[in-house]
Parts: C-alpha cells; structure tokens; sequence
C-alpha cells in the first residue's frame, strides 16, 4: 500500500523519499506471495499495468478479506485503465482502517480519470464528511474548483487543508502556485518555503527552489528604498549584477525578516518563522538557506557545497530526525 513513510535516506543533499508495503506481521500473506505483490507494485509504476494486473488478480481472490491486495490491483487497474473497477474496488475499503480516507481519494481519482468527473467529488464529499480533518480530500476538492477557474475556493479549501492537516505539503504547494500568480509574493512563499521542508526532495521540490529565489530576487529588486534593500546592500548586494542576488544575500534577508523584520499574519507564515527558529537554534541555517534556494544558484550552491559537506549532510540528518518526531 503506498502510505508514505516520513523517514528519508540521505546522501548529501539528496533526500528520497521511500514508499512501503505492510510488514508481513500485518498481513496474511505469505512470503512468496508478498515478493509477487512488490514485483508487481514496481511493473505498475513502470509502465507494465496490464501484467501487474494480472499478477495481483489472483492473489486478491485468494485473499479477499486482505486490504493490501485489494488496495494494490485497484491501482494496477487505475494505471491500466479500467477505471470503473478500480474505483468500486477503493470503494469496497472504505471502511478498512488501515486505508481511510486514501480509499475515498483513489476513489475518486479513477472515477475523474474514467470522466465521471460528478461522482468524483461526490465521493471525495462524503469521505470529507467521514474524514473532516483529512489534508488529501480538502486538496482534491480544491484541485476540482482550480480546474474550474474558481482560484478564490480552490485557495480556500488548500488554506483549510494547510491549517487542518499542517505536515501534509500538498496543500502548501498548490497554494503557492495561486498565491505567486494572483500577485501575492510573500504569501506565496510562505506556502512554497513551507512545501519545501516537508517534501524535501522531487521535481516538485525543485521546482517550488527555483521559483522562491526567483520571486525573492524580484522583490529585492523592486525594495529599493525600504528596509530590505539596505539589508540586502550590507550583506553585498549589487542592483547591477544580472545574475540577481546570492544566496548569502537572501540569507541575510531572511534572517532579518525572521529577527524583527515582519510580524506573522497568517498560520503558514508562522509555521514557517517557528521552524526557522528551530534551524537557527540547531545551527544549521547557512546549510538550510542554501539547500532551500539552490535550484536559483545552481552554480554558486555547488561551490559552497564542495566546501561544506559536512555541514550539509549533518542538517540533513537534522531535518530526517525532525521529520521522524513529528510524524509520530
């Protein structure tokens, strides 16, 4: 079943994030049959669904009480296709424990796959009404009214999700997206820098890396006059470099703003200032500020990384262990 396990491996700045079945003690499932299950899990994710299929159907017969083998062909379904039976197959585990609301979210995700787009949100209500807290069915929800053009309610319900369900990123990173396009900067990057600490590493991750720099090299380009731009000056900036501001420049910035430089007007933000707090206390920020923007800096990370790898990979152990304590 693909919960995702919060605990990464690291090496260096690399932090995958790792997927897992239920232990054997958990199930009924014999070692052998256990192996067909994971052999099949990665021929679904790699393009082989058909034969996944085949290899789980069977097992699912023989153990129809057992959540895993439903859970897994459904999805082997969902990416062969058949989008009607994955979706009565998540159905039928909606009342399994072990899968809550993910059965009302995958659910739903075959049926809008299959283009029954009503029953879609139909089935992510009613797992909201069973699971009002859950950060998953408050961001599909949300993605339904964003591909509706209703920005103001999609951004309602990733905000609700933000503030329900905290360490789910999803939520921070769609509302990111929103916030930056609606010309709302610095909310945006509460959410990103937020999205960024939970997810750790992806393309989404990088992504959201080089977009924050971006959007903090536009605003101190555009301070002159006010406060951040004398900081970013004393820390070395140059309005005339085109490569835009280094990364110890943001870092001085952020410091400031963190210091005293703005009061927290919203949960992400001071989510965000209560964990940066945490990294300057542990002494990692000059590691921290740097992994964070380094998609922006590509060349200028790698030359501070050659130098300070040990540093780097000790905030990354940092941040596993957090990501451990509050995950449990």
């Amino acid at each position: 079943m693909r919960f995702p396990l919060i605990k990464n491996i690291l090496s260096s700045v690399v932090l995958a994030l790792a997927i897992a079945l239920p232990s054997r003690a958990q199930t009924s499932l014999s070692a052998d049959e256990m192996q067909q299950v994971e052999r099949a899990v990665l021929m679904a994710d790699n393009g082989e669904a058909a034969q996944a299929v085949d290899i789980l159907r069977p097992l699912a017969d023989a153990h129809p009480d057992e959540p895993v083998m439903i859970y897994e062909l459904a999805f082997a379904l969902t990416k062969d296709y058949q989008f009607d039976e994955a979706a009565r197959l998540f159905r039928s585990l909606r009342d399994d424990p072990t899968v809550g609301e993910m059965a009302y979210q995958m659910e739903g995700n075959a049926l809008d796959m299959g283009g029954r787009r009503a029953e879609a949100m139909q089935a992510y209500r009613e797992g909201l009404r069973r699971h009002p807290k859950s950060g998953r069915l408050l961001m599909e929800i949300g993605t339904m009214m964003f591909q509706e053009e209703d920005y103001d309610e999609a951004l309602r319900y990733y905000e609700t999700g933000v503030s329900l369900c905290p360490g789910f990123a999803s939520n921070y990173y769609r509302a990111a997206w929103i916030l930056f396009r609606s010309g709302e900067p610095w909310e945006g990057l509460s959410y990103a820098e937020n999205f960024i600490r939970l997810e750790i590493s992806g393309d989404r991750v990088e992504e959201m890396s080089l977009l924050t720099y971006a959007t903090y090299s536009t605003l101190i380009r555009e301070s002159e006059g006010d406060t951040i731009s004398v900081v970013a000056r004393e820390a070395g900036y140059d309005p005339a470099d085109l490569e835009g501001p280094s990364l110890r420049v943001i870092s001085a910035v952020k410091k400031f703003l963190l210091g005293e430089g703005c009061d927290p007007a919203d949960e992400a933000t001071t989510r965000l200032f209560n964990f940066e707090r945490e990294v300057m206390a542990a002494g990692h920020w000059d590691a921290y500020v740097r992994w964070l923007l380094r998609k922006g800096r590509e060349e200028e990370f790698n030359g501070w990384l050659s130098l300070h790898e040990d540093m780097m990979d000790r905030f990354a152990i940092w941040i596993s262990a957090r990501q451990d304590r509050t995950a449990q």
